[in-house]
């Protein structure tokens, strides 16, 4: 599995709901698809992260690529301060570490 940041920073009262709305709808139709979570900054709320999961890095190439996911960040960019920054990480499990329980 794959996990897949797209962070950036809004305008001062823009709704973003919206497009994330769009963005998770959009990606939901795709295979490979894991889910998403959206996450927005403590401090004002003016950095935003969405995190998508994807069963691999080819599923979540076909979605980027897609025209409707481009189209949806290029609609957006009226509510944005600067570009989405997109990051690709490999979900790594920690082997031997406590699963539930106490720690040692």
């Amino acid at each position: 599995m794959i996990k897949v940041m797209i962070g950036f920073h809004k305008k001062p009262d823009s709704d973003i709901q919206p497009v994330l709305q769009k963005l998770r709808s959009f990606a939901m139709t795709f295979q490979g698809f894991k889910g998403m979570e959206s996450l927005e900054s403590d401090e004002g709320g003016s950095i935003i992260v969405m995190e998508f999961n994807w069963e691999s890095l080819d599923h979540w190439k076909a979605w980027k690529a897609s025209q409707v996911q481009k189209q949806i960040l290029e609609d957006a960019a009226g509510l944005l301060l600067d570009r989405p920054k997109m990051s690709v990480y490999k979900v790594v499990p920690l082997s031997g570490w406590p699963t539930g329980g106490s720690l040692p």
